[in-house]
């Protein structure tokens, strides 16, 4: 009787571990089935590391369409260029967004800016309303991009 030792995937991680078997015959078999279990992980790995960029790409549009439509043009071009690097699948794309979000006058502190009405500085209903969703969707945004930066 042989011995031989093989990887053995452990069905709760994707983590490897290591089994003894004394059937040589089943080695082919074995081989396929770990060969595939880590193709599958890595697959869903890069599957939802995909759909998390994409949301973010989509996510990012909206912050953007908010940010021209009340003439907001730095923030705007700054998470364009942002998004056209994760587009691109160019992960610096997700360090560039991460680093608007720290610091003194970052994009976190950023408020659409309200109306001056009579003399008085007033928000109107659309300014309030582009305001709750900019910080929805910025807080959306940095989750993401956390999550992919994590993953990666």
């Amino acid at each position: 009787m042989r011995w031989i030792i093989f990887p053995l995937a452990d069905v709760q991680s994707p983590w490897i571990n290591f089994g003894f078997r004394h059937e040589a015959d089943d080695w082919g078999q074995i081989l396929y089935y770990q060969v595939n279990y880590l193709i599958i992980m890595l697959l869903c790995a890069s599957r939802d590391m995909i759909t998390k960029a994409t949301e973010l790409e989509k996510v990012l549009e909206k912050i953007i369409s908010i940010l021209e439509k009340h003439g907001e043009r730095n923030w705007s071009e700054a998470l364009r260029k942002s998004r056209t690097r994760i587009v691109a699948s160019d992960y610096s794309g997700i360090e560039l967004l991460l680093n608007y979000y720290g610091g003194m006058g970052s994009f976190n502190d950023f408020v659409i800016q309200p109306s001056i009405v009579k003399s008085e500085i007033e928000f109107t209903d659309d300014e309030i309303e582009a305001n709750n969703k900019l910080n929805s969707l910025r807080s959306i945004a940095w989750t993401l991009a956390r999550e992919i930066k994590s993953g990666h």
